[in-house]
C-alpha cells in the first residue's frame, strides 16, 4: 500500500507549490555559486598578473654590480661609478 504525499501548505494530494519554489531557489543558489566561482578565478588571475608584473619590473642592480666587479676586478668602484655604468641612480 502506497501513501500519496500530502502538501504541508495546502494539505492536499496535488502538486505542492513549496517544492517548485524550493527547486527554483536551489537553482538560483547554484547559479550564484557558479558566478562566485568565476569571480574568484578572475581575482586569482588578476592577483597573479600583478605579482608577476611587480617581480619582472625590478631592475637587477645587484647582479649587474657583481658582473661589473667580475669583469673589472682591479678597478675600485664607487656607487656613482656603478650607477653611471649600469644606467641608474646612485641610490639604487
Amino acid at each position: 500500500m502506497t501513501t500519496v504525499p500530502v502538501c504541508p501548505l495546502t494539505y492536499e494530494t496535488t502538486t505542492c507549490p513549496a517544492l517548485s519554489l524550493l527547486w527554483a531557489l536551489l537553482e538560483e543558489i547554484h547559479s550564484l555559486s557558479d558566478k562566485l566561482d568565476a569571480m574568484q578565478q578572475i581575482l586569482k588571475t588578476e592577483e597573479s598578473k600583478k605579482e608577476k608584473a611587480s617581480t619582472t619590473k625590478r631592475f637587477p642592480v645587484s647582479g649587474m654590480i657583481i658582473a661589473l666587479q667580475l669583469e673589472y676586478p682591479d678597478k675600485t668602484w664607487t656607487s656613482d661609478d656603478f650607477a653611471k655604468e649600469i644606467g641608474c641612480t646612485g641610490a639604487a
